[in-house]
């Protein structure tokens, strides 16, 4: 449902939480999570200290958040591509042009995630390693529907293509974050595809 479709009431809440979660994660990227505190998100996002805690009972709930609206994001590219009759190979490409392109966005975000999560700080570690099991078993999904209707090679186990488009896709976006150039992470991703594919494809 879209914002503008819900009670004003309503629209006012998730403003509320968009202005705190936007506030923290702004502060995040210049201090640090452990050196943030919630009297500087409020006072950035210009709420009171409990209306912040209205909708984020600690600090770690807005890492929680991000986990879930990143999710959503994997949910939806999956849903746009899922919709229409198209090949594997073309879904597939499609669904990670959509979350390179959502990554190319959030390029520092992507970047502090990635880094926090090799510090061993809980809640970041919990958003990567959360989204990996959900992220592979769509994939295993995908390519599992790809081997049913006779496009990729059924002597290949499911979850171990989709243990390699994973991989394929975390390691690209690594090499992308290390990288000063403006490469570009969704024909990278496509590229790479497409290599797989000469392999697994059913002749």
């Amino acid at each position: 449902m879209k914002n503008n479709s819900l009670p004003r009431r309503e629209r006012k809440k998730i403003e509320t939480k968009e202005k705190i979660f936007k506030a923290a994660l702004s502060l995040f990227l210049e201090k640090g999570f452990e050196n943030t505190t919630v009297e500087e998100i409020t006072e950035k996002a210009d709420v009171g200290k409990g209306t912040f805690f209205n909708y984020f009972p600690r600090k770690e709930s807005v890492l929680i958040y991000l986990r879930e609206r990143r999710m959503e994001t994997i949910q939806e590219a999956f849903r746009e591509t899922l919709s229409e009759d198209l090949a594997i190979e073309v879904i597939l490409k499609r669904i990670f042009e959509i979350l390179a392109q959502e990554d190319a966005k959030e390029k520092p975000l992507v970047k502090w995630i990635v880094v926090q999560s090799f510090k061993s700080r809980e809640p970041v570690k919990e958003e990567v390693n959360e989204r990996q099991p959900y992220f592979r078993s769509l994939l295993e999904r995908l390519i599992d529907k790809g081997q049913r209707r006779g496009e990729i090679r059924r002597e290949f186990k499911a979850f171990k293509l989709a243990e390699i488009l994973e991989g394929i896709y975390f390691s690209s976006i690594f090499k992308w974050l290390e990288s000063e150039k403006e490469d570009s992470l969704a024909k990278d991703l496509s590229e790479k595809i497409e290599i797989v594919f000469e392999g697994i494809r059913q002749k």
